[in-house]
């Protein structure tokens, strides 16, 4: 049996943009339509955004000058969506239109110290409350919905690069790591984690 892959059809074109600025994270919103978030090649040009694509293969940009952009995340109502600028620490906090879908009243969720990492893939709780990966932090660290730091897990790996909740009672959180290749690094494991509250639930793709 070959090895070799054959691509039968594309099933979507990628924007233009994605040359200099590759898909890098996604996730699903209750309608079940795609968001991608993109990160710059160099990781240092404002080149990525955040991307809606429509069941008919369209993409539509509706958030700019991004660096890498990671861990797009919708709160359970949907009516809010965070998403982090790895290199600069910041993880934002967009309002959402109930119909339209765009993206207005930016505002700054939290700040991410250089000295704790960066601010990666995220997971949200049943309380609305979101989980923070952290890539150079060894960590996952858990807010509330207001921003404010409940808890910080050690992850005996540095390149913490994302989480997910699931399980019997969605009360075991999955977290993924990047390799190292030191020692003393238990980087490119699957971790788990049982925490005291259940994960939200997440919808499937429509298309």
């Amino acid at each position: 049996m070959s090895d070799d892959l054959d691509i039968l059809s594309r099933v979507f074109l990628p924007h233009p943009s994605f040359s200099e600025a590759p898909p890098n994270d996604v996730c699903v919103d209750a309608e079940g339509r795609i968001w991608v978030a993109t990160a710059d090649r160099l990781e240092s040009r404002p080149n990525a955004g955040l991307f809606l694509l429509s069941a008919h293969g369209a993409w539509h940009q509706l958030v700019t000058a991004l660096t890498v952009a990671n861990g797009p995340t919708f709160s359970n109502e949907g009516s809010s969506l965070y998403i982090a600028d790895s290199p600069y620490g910041l993880i934002y906090r967009f309002s959402v239109d109930a119909q339209s879908r765009a993206l207005d009243n930016r505002q700054i969720f939290a700040v991410v110290p250089p000295e704790e990492g960066f601010p990666d893939g995220f997971a949200m709780d049943a309380a609305g409350c979101p989980w923070s990966a952290r890539w150079g932090g060894r960590a996952i660290v858990h807010y509330s919905a207001e921003g404010e730091e409940l808890a910080r897990f050690r992850v005996p790996a540095r390149m913490v690069t994302s989480c997910a909740f699931g399980g019997e009672d969605l009360c075991t959180l999955f977290i993924t790591t990047a390799s190292e290749d030191t020692p003393d690094d238990l980087g490119g494991h699957l971790f788990q984690l049982a925490v005291n509250r259940p994960g939200a639930i997440q919808p499937p793709a429509a298309l």
